[in-house]
């Protein structure tokens, strides 16, 4: 499971905290994993936390806004995400 499908990726941003499962989507009898998109609203940062799918909770790491990372288990922070042409 390198994707961690079936974990929780908690955002908190200023006073408001969003909660989404990391799931496979798609059609019939296939699917794609997609980006997990969070709205800041006016934060210029998040706390983003992730519940891998064993129960294991990894410590919190400060996202900047309007960024693509990913995020590793047993790593300590977001590492930063590029798309390529």
């Amino acid at each position: 499971n390198t994707d961690a499908v079936g974990a929780w990726v908690e955002i908190r941003a200023d006073e408001h905290t969003s909660v989404r499962e990391i799931t496979v989507g798609g059609g019939h009898a296939g699917g794609q994993l997609g980006w997990i998109h969070a709205g800041l609203g006016g934060a210029d940062r998040a706390e983003v936390r992730v519940r891998w799918p064993d129960g294991e909770i990894g410590p919190g790491m400060t996202v900047d806004a309007n960024r693509f990372v990913t995020i590793e288990r047993g790593a300590t922070e977001a590492l930063g995400w590029t798309p390529v042409d």
